[in-house]
């Protein structure tokens, strides 16, 4: 008598849990469009939306070996509205070959980490990080998280590299105001800040002009804030996603959370201005670095309006984690382009001696 009451509790609890979890689904792949000052609490979804997307899939597939057609039905229907967004963040495309005769050029973004090896340690000889974009094969390097290339006391074994990484990259740009640096093989100079951005913001983005075999190119590298979490609140994450700790729970319902809602609605307003500064760029433009957001948040999406393409997105296939500290698995790191320019790959280096891993992209010149 018990165990036929049990079985359709039980299958009617799986059925409201897939519910919930396709109802989430759909929160993680359109809550970027809700403006976090108005409400905050969509960031954590979305920023989570290919582990919702796997885990939707997996549910659906378990119910249709099922025969339960109806409840994965719902399911395949949720996937499809959101397929969209979905596919953004889990692209289904592949790398392109240059055209014959064109103009080719690749770029890597990296937020180096100040030459710090968060792996090995800095008692190792050599820098692997230095090392790394040296032999990268990149034209032009991007870097985030590094004050002064000639400073010993920043970056470790620096007089190791130091020559080698001139001969490779004879033409270097950034201040001392920021935390971002550009290599080249090409002539690069650093745009005046009051050309594009407003008081202040020269501390999240620097604005350079590459000329690459004759063809003017405008290449804004950016680092957006974190969330600054310390080692103590990055663990509360940890000790929840575990599913132990109601006082992990309440402190993040606390303090964190306003943290977050701080954090997060001060990236959106430097993304606005951002994005009114790159309104003012007619040449081709790429747009790379830290931007400390995942695809489909409400920044990447302010960011990229209708004029933007993102490299990943038009030649790469799945999922992309570019950040490899906490347990925090997501692509943090964006590369996009505007203009007579094409995508033709992007690649990440798996190196781990950032907290980040670089991303190598390829472009070619069109004559569109």
């Amino acid at each position: 008598m018990f165990l036929p009451v049990v079985k359709p509790i039980v299958r009617t609890a799986c059925r409201i849990a897939s519910f919930v979890l396709y109802a989430l689904t759909l929160l993680a792949a359109f809550g970027g469009h809700i403006n976090p000052a108005f409400i905050t609490f969509p960031v954590f979804f979305v920023t989570a939306m290919p582990y919702f997307v796997i885990a939707t899939s997996i549910v659906i597939l378990i119910w249709l070996l099922c025969g339960r057609w109806i409840t994965a039905g719902i399911g395949i229907f949720t996937l499809f509205v959101a397929w969209s967004p979905i596919t953004t963040a889990i692209p289904l495309n592949f790398a392109k070959k240059a055209s014959p005769d064109a103009v080719t050029f690749k770029v890597l973004t990296y937020n180096i980490l100040h030459g710090d090896d968060q792996e090995k340690g800095n008692e190792a000889p050599g820098n692997r990080s230095f090392e790394y974009v040296i032999n990268s094969g990149a034209d032009i390097v991007c870097l985030q998280e590094v004050i002064d290339l000639n400073d010993p006391n920043e970056i470790h074994n620096l007089h190791e590299f130091q020559d080698s990484l001139r001969k490779v990259y004879p033409y270097q740009a950034g201040n001392a105001y920021n935390d971002k640096k550009v290599l080249s093989k090409y002539p690069v100079r650093m745009i005046h800040h009051d050309a594009f951005f407003g008081p202040g913001d020269n501390y999240w983005f620097s604005a350079y002009k590459v000329t690459i075999k004759g063809r003017e190119l405008t290449l804004i590298n950016i680092h957006l804030n974190s969330m600054s979490l310390s080692d103590k609140e990055r663990d509360l994450f940890k000790t929840i996603a575990k599913g132990n700790g109601k006082e992990a729970m309440s402190e993040l319902k606390g303090s964190i959370m306003n943290k977050f809602h701080n954090r997060t609605v001060y990236r959106a307003d430097r993304t606005a201005a951002l994005r009114r500064a790159i309104d003012k760029v007619n040449s081709p433009l790429i747009i790379c670095g830290d931007f400390n957001d995942v695809p489909e948040s409400y920044c990447y999406r302010l960011l990229r309006g209708d004029d933007l393409r993102d490299a990943y997105v038009e030649t790469s296939f799945g999922p992309l984690v570019t950040y490899n500290r906490h347990a925090f698995w997501f692509h943090l790191d964006q590369i996009f382009y505007r203009g007579p320019l094409q995508a033709l790959s992007v690649k990440k280096g798996h190196i781990r001696s950032s907290d980040h891993y670089p991303l190598l992209a390829e472009f070619e010149f069109t004559n569109k």
